[in-house]
């Protein structure tokens, strides 16, 4: 949670938290995350998530760790 927890406020809240998140992707909230591990993984490993700045080496390693060990 200390490294993804930030990660995730850093890079992803802005667009996928709130009333209205792109896509229906709330992050803020475990059963929205849960089924959609693959579909995020996927997206953030082609570079397409973030879309304009996408996530450095060092920050995939610690979102596919974190989801590797169950997204918990």
């Amino acid at each position: 949670d200390r490294t993804v927890a930030p990660l995730f406020v850093q890079r992803c809240a802005g667009c996928h938290s709130g009333a209205e998140p792109k896509g229906d992707f709330d992050i803020t909230r475990k059963a929205a995350v849960a089924p959609l591990v693959r579909e995020l993984w996927q997206k953030v490993d082609a570079d397409e998530m973030p879309p304009k700045r996408p996530l450095t080496a060092d920050e995939k390693a610690v979102l596919k760790a974190w989801l590797d060990g169950g997204a918990a």
